[in-house]
């Protein structure tokens, strides 16, 4: 289980901002741009929110990730 929150700031249009704690406790923040396909997150895009969330999920702790 990693704890995740998703922040949209005026700052940064056109992207959502998705913070994250790793297990060692370090706090990761990553910028996702958001696309009329969806959101491109580490070179993928993802039709939905939901489909992020699922990607993030399943490889924030892998090698390619």
């Amino acid at each position: 289980m990693i704890p995740y929150k998703f922040a949209i700031v005026p700052e940064f249009a056109g992207f959502v901002i998705l913070g994250y704690m790793t297990p060692s406790k370090k706090f990761i923040k990553e910028y996702i741009k958001v696309k009329p396909r969806g959101f491109s997150f580490h070179n993928v895009t993802q039709p939905t929110l939901n489909h992020l969330i699922s990607f993030f999920k399943q490889n924030y702790s892998t090698i390619e990730y």
